[in-house]
């Protein structure tokens, strides 16, 4: 692993949003913002607030306009009573500020109790003249000095930030619980918190390098064999607390994808350098905490969300390459990351579909590069196969297209076990003689005994014949 972090590549104004959120915004003029609510869910009578992250994007003073959507009627058609201070606001930021503006809004009779009401809010800032962009569309580099503890940072990321548009707002959805709270009427005026100033550039930028000089010194450390296991575990426990219960095959390929990106998987496969990767970028915040550094689990804990952003990215290059089918543009693929990352980190159900594209896909890709000293992957393979059909009996048809991409990359993957005479178990157990892929799959009868494509990359990866398509918005529905 290279260490590439120079002054020339650290920009002058940190991602304050894009820590918070882990990269997910929305851009208006000179404007990032995203927004939660909290609580979601409340009776009449109790207060919730709109949290909305905002973020200068140029050099330049700007001021910006906020609007909020509050509705009217509840999904069934019944009136609602929303009261908040104003649903038109101006804040004022400073050249590359971030902040936070909270918002209360209290339901009132005649609202009823109801699920999945949507609040909105539209941010809008004009560009300045001759004001300069500092931050672009996917944000930049951490800040290493922020007005808040790494405990604030971590509940403000589990609150569950959202960027995405619905007409002219970023949505969010809150719940009217049963019954009603006689209280006093609360302070209804808006609160804005700043939580990054440009006054903190100059000795922010200083410590940022040294920190990211010590990140990457420690990076270098880290080797794919000794992290598979406490991955392969931590992803059983975060995925379980998502709702979806992985088999230990599952989380063990899962894990192989995520040893890849930590070691040096981004540089080889050519997604992007070291210091854009958003586990390195986290790992920068924590560089001088030498108790976390020397708790294994403990930071991988902490990195873990960024650690699955960055596989994504990683994992769907590879399948790309390996299938010789595009999964849409590169933005199609930083969304498609932000689903995978925000229902872990709202603990909100995961979905299998991508779980396996890309994230076992691509861990079925490096089998045999990615591996425990004590683990044999013939028979790795052959548990992964077994979980896999168990799934498909279940799920059916909706996982066509994964079904034989996982089919193609698995007798792929046993063909180089075969060349590097990796030792099979014995006859009868997991993974032993006879092959359990006896025929091969239609396209590497086509291809020729061994499946090769004759292209560089990982050795001899299947090419499937499928239409090209784009990366879905919710889960993979293709057809083989």
């Amino acid at each position: 692993m290279s260490n590439n972090v120079s002054p020339s590549t650290a920009p002058d104004f940190p991602d304050v949003l894009g820590m918070v959120t882990g990269g997910a915004r929305q851009s208006a003029g000179a404007v990032h913002y995203a927004l939660a609510l909290y609580p979601t869910s409340v009776t009449v009578g109790q207060a919730l607030e709109a949290l909305i992250l905002l973020q200068n994007a140029c050099n330049r003073p700007v001021p910006v306009a906020v609007t909020l959507y509050l509705p009217r009627k509840d999904v069934d058609g019944n009136r609602m009573s929303l009261v908040a201070p104003k649903e038109n606001l101006t804040v004022n930021l400073g050249p590359g500020e971030a902040g936070l503006l909270h918002v209360p809004i209290i339901p009132y009779p005649p609202t009823r109790p109801s699920e999945e009401n949507v609040i909105g809010v539209r941010a809008e800032a004009r560009l300045p003249r001759g004001a300069h962009i500092v931050h672009g569309p996917h944000g930049g580099r951490p800040a290493s000095v922020l007005s808040m503890s790494p405990f604030r940072l971590n509940t403000l990321r589990e609150v569950g930030f959202a960027a995405a548009l619905e007409g002219e707002h970023v949505v969010k959805t809150f719940n009217i619980l049963p019954g009603s709270i006689a209280a006093p009427q609360p302070d209804l005026s808006p609160r804005y918190e700043t939580l990054w100033s440009a006054r903190e550039l100059p000795d922010e930028r200083a410590r940022y390098l040294a920190l990211a000089e010590r990140a990457a010194d420690f990076a270098q450390t880290l080797e794919r064999s000794r992290l598979l296991a406490p991955l392969a575990a931590a992803t059983e426990g975060r995925y379980a607390r998502a709702g979806l219960s992985l088999h230990p095959s599952e989380a063990l390929f899962l894990g192989k994808t995520l040893a890849y990106t930590l070691e040096d998987g981004l540089q080889a496969e050519g997604v992007y350098p070291l210091d854009e990767a958003a586990w390195f970028r986290r790992l920068i915040t924590v560089a001088d905490d030498d108790g976390l550094l020397s708790d294994r689990d403990g930071l991988i804990a902490y990195l873990y969300t960024a650690l699955v952003r960055d596989a994504v990215r990683l994992g769907l290059a590879m399948v790309e390459r390996a299938s010789g089918e595009k999964l849409g543009e590169v933005s199609d693929h930083i969304a498609y990351a932000q689903e995978v990352v925000s229902a872990l980190e709202t603990q909100r159900e995961s979905d299998l579909g991508h779980v396996y594209l890309p994230l076992i896909l691509a861990g079925v890709l490096v089998n045999n590069l990615v591996k425990d000293a004590r683990e044999n992957p013939w028979e790795s393979l052959a548990r992964l196969r077994e979980a896999w059909r168990g799934r498909i009996r279940l799920a059916g048809s909706q996982y066509g297209w994964v079904s034989e991409m996982l089919s193609n990359f698995m007798y792929e993957a046993e063909q180089v076990l075969h060349r590097a005479a990796v030792p099979r178990p014995p006859a009868g157990m997991p993974g032993g003689p006879p092959l359990s892929s006896v025929n091969p799959p239609a396209e590497h009868a086509r291809n020729g005994k061994d499946g090769k494509d004759g292209k560089d990359g990982h050795e001899g990866q299947a090419k499937a014949n499928t239409p090209s398509a784009r990366l879905p918005s919710g889960p993979p529905d293709r057809k083989s």
